[in-house]
């Protein structure tokens, strides 16, 4: 059931639909496209897949999505128009965060879902290729590759591609320049970032981590 606000007021009753970060990060993630569970499953590994069953009946009670089976019995979701209305109110939280709201600690991030934020901005298509990226500072897997093709997309495993730019970095390092609180260049000097590999590709990696990048993300999905 919907948390309900003894308010008339518009905004007070639309944080009572959004709620917490996870529902916020679903209603993002849908704005890409359709998904299944076990896509949201996999691009939110922090959320059991009962808790995202939840909250997207949740969703689909209040008419954010809708959902339709496929010929195995496999629910997809998709945003309703109600739901695509979102996008700029997202979009204004995600630049109003990134301008006021402290640094996000070590412990607060996800490799994932950090490289998964990069690869909407890097969109796609692009030349086949792969950028490797190794963070010093994680507890989980530390090294991951993001994919280039017809879209971005982040893995764990070594893909059959070259190799354009290895990435050595700190999460903090590279969620810092991301979320526009310091620039590739600061974080080059402290050697807590450090690229390898062709120039032009290298130049192109840090236009895409460039300051603001996370509203510029949102804008990304609403134009595909």
């Amino acid at each position: 059931m919907v948390k309900r606000s003894a308010t008339h007021h518009p905004a007070a009753r639309t944080t009572d639909l959004l709620g917490e970060a996870w529902t916020t990060l679903i209603v993002t993630e849908l704005l890409a496209g359709q998904r299944c569970l076990d896509d949201l499953a996999e691009l939110l590994p922090m959320v059991s897949k009962s808790s995202l069953g939840h909250r997207m009946r949740r969703l689909h009670a209040v008419g954010l999505v809708e959902a339709s089976a496929d010929r195995h019995g496999r629910f997809h979701y998709r945003l309703t128009a109600a739901g695509r209305d979102l996008e700029p109110v997202l979009a204004q939280l995600s630049s109003w965060g990134s301008r006021w709201l402290p640094p996000p600690r070590a412990g607060d991030l996800d490799p994932r879902l950090l490289l998964a934020d990069l690869c909407r901005t890097i969109g796609g298509p692009h030349e086949p290729g792969a950028i490797e990226v190794g963070f010093s500072d994680v507890t989980g897997p530390r090294q991951w590759w993001v994919v280039l093709g017809a879209r971005a997309r982040a893995q764990r495993t070594a893909p059959d591609l070259p190799v354009l730019v290895r990435v050595e970095c700190t999460i903090t390092a590279l969620a810092s320049v991301w979320l526009g609180h310091s620039r590739c260049l600061d974080e080059l000097r402290a050697r807590t970032l450090r690229f390898t590999g062709d120039r032009a590709a290298v130049r192109r990696l840090a236009g895409w981590l460039s300051a603001g990048a996370p509203a510029k993300s949102l804008a990304a999905i609403g134009s595909a």
